[in-house]
Order: structure tokens, then C-alpha cells, then sequence
């Protein structure tokens, strides 16, 4: 995702500018070394969060995508296709349980963003001051 690699390019802008990374330098450690020994690992935390608030953005956008038709084919179990299916009115008043996959879209979501956010958070280096 470009917003990804863009906040990673700003992260190993900044952290270039430190001291540590200039003494590296000067120490004769190479572009490479620098950037995997000293720069990418700041970067860690900044990717962790960024992917763990990426994957529930996909399950919404798989299900968006089966409800408007253009997902996953009809065999395959899909949210969105139930939620599809569970729109016409007569469906619904002849079996409300169709509505059970927004609550299940609700649910997941809700759940992988308290807990990887949690779970990214806490595998994060802490920040260092500047």
C-alpha cells in the first residue's frame, strides 16, 4: 500500500538525521548494514499497526464486494452474498437469521481491531524521544 511505504520513508528520513545512525556512518558501516541494523527496525512498530489495520478493511471490502455482485461466485460462502441474498424483503420475513452475517462482519471487525491493534501496540518499540 503506497500510504505504508510512504509513512516508512518518513520514519527512515527521520531516524537518518539521529545521532546514532550518523555515528554509524562515520564508523564506516555500510548503506545496507545501516539500513537493516539501525533503520528498518524503527520502522517495525509504524508497518505493525498499519497491516493489523489493514486486514479488517479487506474482510469489509470482500463483503462489499459479494453483496454488489462482484465477489466471490455464488457456491462460495461468502458474508456479503448472504447479506445479498437476506435483502430482498420476502427472504427476511421468511428467515430473519439471514441478517446474522452483519452482526458477524460487526463482530470480527470490532474483535481483530481491539486485539491486533493490542497485540501491534505492545510488539512496537517503545518511541524514543528526540
Amino acid at each position: 500500500a503506497p500510504f505504508i511505504s510512504r509513512g516508512v520513508r518518513a520514519i527512515v528520513r527521520a531516524e537518518r538525521s539521529l545521532d546514532y545512525a550518523t555515528a554509524a556512518t562515520s564508523l564506516g558501516a555500510s548503506g545496507a548494514r545501516l539500513l537493516l541494523r539501525h533503520l528498518l527496525p524503527a520502522t517495525r512498530g509504524y508497518v505493525a499497526v498499519q497491516l493489523t489495520m489493514l486486514v479488517p478493511s479487506f474482510i469489509i471490502a470482500e463483503a462489499t464486494l459479494s453483496y454488489v455482485g462482484l465477489g466471490f461466485p455464488e457456491p462460495v460462502a461468502s458474508w456479503g452474498t448472504m447479506l445479498h441474498e437476506a435483502s430482498n424483503i420476502r427472504t427476511f420475513s421468511d428467515f430473519p437469521w439471514l441478517l446474522s452475517p452483519a452482526a458477524a462482519i460487526f463482530v470480527v471487525v470490532l474483535g481483530l481491531n481491539l486485539v491486533l491493534q493490542d497485540a501491534a501496540e505492545s510488539a512496537a518499540p517503545p518511541h524514543r524521544p528526540l
